[in-house]
């Protein structure tokens, strides 16, 4: 994995620890009542790989113990099925985690981006 998941084609005034805290926060929304599987640290990491660190196990887990819970969440944050798809086919659990894991931060760290860009949220 890449631990540079934040998207180079947004431009941001944002520092980027800032997009990291705000990044965590919009996972905890969205992960809903399964956010109390998260660090409780989480909302205050403020690297990139860190936050990476602390969803990977957090996605591994759901994605052998509860898939349509993980459906539910990933449907949530707003990646297509093709996405997931494309990213996941043909992988075992583990490195599927991990691309999950990306595309979730990457989604979730564009939304923020969005908000700050365009003034909304």
């Amino acid at each position: 994995m890449n631990p540079n998941w934040l998207p180079a084609n947004i431009p941001s005034s944002l520092p980027m620890q800032r997009i990291v805290r705000e990044t965590a926060r919009q996972i905890l929304k969205d992960f809903g009542s399964y956010q109390s599987e998260f660090p409780a640290d989480f909302p205050d990491l403020e690297s990139e790989q860190a936050l990476y660190s602390a969803l990977l196990p957090v996605v591994t887990r759901l994605l052998e113990t509860d898939k349509n819970r993980l459906m539910q969440i990933i449907y949530r944050v707003d990646i297509s099925e093709s996405s997931l798809g494309r990213a996941i086919t043909g992988l075992d659990v583990r490195a599927a985690a991990s691309e999950i894991s990306s595309l979730i931060l990457r989604r979730e760290a564009v939304k923020v981006l969005s908000r700050s860009h365009f003034g909304t949220g």
